[in-house]
C-alpha cells in the first residue's frame, strides 16, 4: 500500500498517474497488442497442435513513450514510481489511451523505464506497461 498523505492516492487507496504528465503518445495511438500468454499450445504427435485457453483474462502489452517533458515533470515521474508505486511494485490506475475508460497498468519491464535527453532541454520518458484484467 502506497504511504500516507501521498498526493497521488485517491480516496480508495488507488494510484492515479500524475496529472501534469500526458498519458497518451504518438506510440500509444500508433498501435497496441493483443493479450499475451493467453494460450497453451501443445504439440501433438500427429495432426494440428492442441490450443487452450490458459486463462480467462490475460494482461495487454501497452508500449508509451511521451515526448517534450521538462526536467520538473521527469523529477515529479520519479518521486511518483519510487514512492507511489512503491518502484513499479504496484499497479496504477490511468485513463486507457485507447479505449478512453478508467483502466489498471502496471511496469512491465526491468529497468521500468528509460529518460533521454532531447537536443532542447527536455526529455522523452518511454517505458512498457501491463493492462491488467478487471
Amino acid at each position: 500500500m502506497a504511504p500516507a498523505n501521498n498526493p497521488w492516492e485517491g480516496p480508495d487507496m488507488s494510484i492515479s498517474w500524475l496529472p501534469s504528465i500526458p498519458f497518451e503518445t504518438e506510440q500509444s495511438r500508433a498501435g497496441f497488442s493483443g493479450p499475451s500468454g493467453a494460450l497453451t499450445i501443445t504439440k501433438m504427435d500427429a495432426g494440428l497442435p492442441k490450443r487452450r485457453r490458459r486463462s480467462t483474462a490475460a494482461p495487454r502489452a501497452l508500449p508509451m513513450s511521451i515526448t517534450f517533458l521538462t526536467i520538473e515533470q521527469i523529477a515529479e515521474f520519479e518521486t511518483w514510481f519510487e514512492v507511489s508505486t512503491l518502484t513499479g511494485a504496484l499497479s496504477f490506475e490511468a485513463v486507457h489511451p485507447h479505449k478512453g475508460g478508467l483502466s489498471l497498468f502496471s511496469f512491465a519491464d526491468d529497468p521500468a523505464y528509460e529518460v533521454v535527453r532531447l537536443p532542447s532541454d527536455l526529455f522523452t520518458l518511454s517505458f512498457n506497461l501491463w493492462e491488467l484484467p478487471s
